[in-house]
């Protein structure tokens, strides 16, 4: 009778312990990353969510600033540069972006259509020439980037961070409105270099 008493308690410990891993195995575990501000050393337990879902599809442009601000310029090329570390100089806090994809833009001035995975952050950078597109392989930038907050954003588009030191916050218009996006047109540098300096 003892052995029955002394072992009852063991199979129920054992029972919860495959039922605690069981519920882990369903979900992921989002950690906190270098680009994550105060929330760096938190962890998140977030619902199971299909790449299809959680990616953002962005479409990128390229206009003729300064001449012709609001025309879109057909066959250009548009730059995605991801966020790899942040820093700070005498002009203030800034980024640090590696080349992730070049594209062209239609034969009509449509845009090229980027991709960006849930948590990437990224700046985009238009340019008339091919060679001068490929070969810009690294920039810095004193603005905020774009984000996928997904899934504590828009599930469709890209958000600015309220700041490089809150990069977990989305800024605001001044009507209130998200800072938010699924399209972009930015100008060709290569025309007028409004870029930051590498």
């Amino acid at each position: 009778m003892k052995n029955k008493f002394i072992w009852l308690p063991v199979a129920l410990i054992a029972v919860a312990v495959v039922g605690v891993a069981v519920w882990f195995g369903n979900t992921q575990i989002q950690k906190g990353s270098i680009f994550s501000g105060k929330q760096e050393n938190k962890a998140y337990v977030i619902p199971n969510i299909s790449n299809k879902v959680a990616d953002v599809s962005i479409s990128a442009g390229v206009n003729g600033y300064p001449q012709h601000p609001d025309a879109l310029l057909p066959n250009a090329y548009i730059n995605m540069y991801k966020v790899t570390s942040f820093a700070k100089d005498q002009r203030g806090d800034y980024a640090n972006g590696n080349l992730a994809a070049t594209d062209q833009t239609g034969s009509n001035g449509s845009g090229a259509t980027f991709t960006v995975k849930q948590g990437d952050m990224v700046y985009f950078i238009g340019f008339r020439s091919k060679d001068a597109a490929v070969n810009d392989k690294q920039r810095t930038f004193y603005y905020s980037p774009y984000k996928n907050f997904f899934p504590f954003g828009p599930a469709s588009k890209l958000c600015q961070p309220s700041s490089f030191t809150n990069l977990n916050d989305i800024a605001k218009h001044s009507d209130g409105t998200l800072s938010c996006t699924n399209s972009i047109s930015m100008p060709a540098v290569d025309s007028i270099d409004v870029g930051s300096p590498r």
